[in-house]
């Protein structure tokens, strides 16, 4: 029982401090640097989900031996990704 008891005001300790951390005037400063992480990982999954079709529609023109991309490797690339276009033939 008394490693609860321990554990609970652990817990208390902890949230007493967080509260006056934040009401020390750092809490904008906390604000600021958790939505520039938040961004930058949005910004980096962004960036990934626009590179792999890019890269297999790459491929597939390149295995084709042309020079210019066409609008049916990008339809075959994101297909190959799980996301069927339709209307574009293929």
């Amino acid at each position: 029982m008394s490693t609860i008891k321990n554990d609970r005001n652990f817990s208390i300790a902890n949230k007493l401090n967080s509260k006056r951390f934040l009401a020390t005037g750092q809490r904008k400063k906390w604000l600021e640097t958790l939505s520039k992480v938040a961004r930058s990982s949005y910004k980096v999954a962004k960036l990934a989900t626009l590179l792999l079709p890019i890269c297999d529609a790459v491929a597939y023109s390149e295995q084709a031996k042309r020079k210019t991309m066409t609008a049916i490797d990008v339809v075959y690339a994101l297909k190959r990704q799980g996301r069927t276009l339709y209307g574009f033939g293929g």
